[in-house]
């Protein structure tokens, strides 16, 4: 088993006293740091604490080298504010990592990708060169990093209405720009969204007595209370196939572009979640060299299992009137074969 420790969105904490954490942790027998995005906070700290606010818009902590960006025919992203003694501590900071013996990864190396293209970021090509290019850009900039860790994207996997303007909100996943990925694929692009619209209709008319036959039922179970609707089951391969290409499709351009061996992460939802959201654990560990699913059982904010779990026994519930908790949560074990 490997300790590893990780810093996230909030840099200067760690930049600030990095040489005594750096012995404290190498004392404690710590192996990995993991760090990023790479962004400096504002200047002005949060009263009561020895923290500040990210800056908005970030302040990114290099500036980008066009010629990577040349190569990849995207355009870069542009310079951030010169912060020269932040920049020159951070690097010392990382530096200083690798003395005491740390791996050192980078998180979301894509943040600050520049301008890409017009079409669906998962099929997009400019989009992706553009998202390939920074990852480079970063990694040439950073060359202490061992390797970079994706955070998603994934398709969506809540269906609360108000996470209607929510990147998670899976009934916004279909958008008209998703049709050239569906395409490409051999997918047609308007049974899905007939498929995911017939899910929203057949999720407003449940009863219980229908929950309690099909609930326990396993995968046919699901099925059937799902209204056996074959290209429902389509759109969710769909979402598998389309996110693990896009997965590929980035890993091949940083083992063409990148002048040294560097690992690529990937952080999927937590293997309840997974599959609605693209993720195919087995696929994605043939060419992406460590998952790290998010185990988040908390139930407040935003991704906490338990708070996913919560807002579908709730929705489900103000669709179905006649539903209890319990047949609500009846659904939530056929759909994720989660058990609470």
């Amino acid at each position: 088993m490997q300790l590893w420790m990780d810093v996230m969105r909030d840099v200067e904490h760690l930049m600030n006293d990095h040489e005594r954490i750096f012995d404290a942790w190498a004392e404690g027998g710590v192996d990995g740091l993991v760090i990023g995005p790479l962004v400096f906070n504002a200047a002005k700290l949060l009263p009561g604490t020895k923290s500040a606010p990210a800056a908005d818009p970030p302040t990114m902590t290099f500036d980008p080298n066009p010629q990577v960006y040349k190569r990849l025919g995207v355009e870069p992203p542009p310079a951030p504010a010169p912060m020269p003694e932040k920049r020159a501590l951070l690097e010392q900071t990382l530096h200083a990592a690798k003395e005491h013996g740390l791996l050192v990864w980078i998180f979301q190396a894509q943040t600050g990708t520049g301008p890409g293209g017009d079409g669906h970021y998962l099929s997009d090509e400019q989009t992706r060169a553009a998202t390939c290019a920074r990852m480079v850009d970063t990694l040439e900039h950073y060359p202490m990093a061992d390797g970079a860790i994706m955070d998603g994207p994934e398709w969506g996997y809540e269906i609360a209405p108000h996470h209607m303007n929510h990147r998670s909100f899976i009934f916004h996943d279909l958008p008209e720009s998703a049709l050239p990925v569906c395409a490409a694929l051999g997918y047609d692009y308007g049974a899905l969204v007939a498929a995911k619209d017939r899910l929203f209709e057949g999720l407003h008319n449940l009863n219980p007595a229908r929950v309690r036959l099909h609930s326990s039922g396993g995968l046919l179970g699901a099925f059937q209370l799902l209204g056996g609707d074959a290209d429902l089951l389509a759109w969710f391969q769909f979402r598998v196939e389309s996110l693990t290409a896009y997965f590929k499709g980035i890993r091949r351009c940083l083992a063409a572009e990148r002048g040294r061996p560097v690992k690529l992460g990937v952080g999927p939802r937590s293997a309840a979640f997974a599959p609605l959201c693209g993720y195919d654990f087995a696929q994605l560990a043939e060419f992406i060299d460590v998952l790290l699913p998010k185990h988040y059982f908390f139930q407040r904010g935003f991704d906490g299992m338990v708070g996913t779990v919560y807002r579908y026994v709730e929705t489900l519930c103000e669709w179905n009137p006649g539903l209890s908790d319990k047949d609500a949560l009846g659904v939530v074990q056929a759909l994720f074969g989660l058990v609470l």
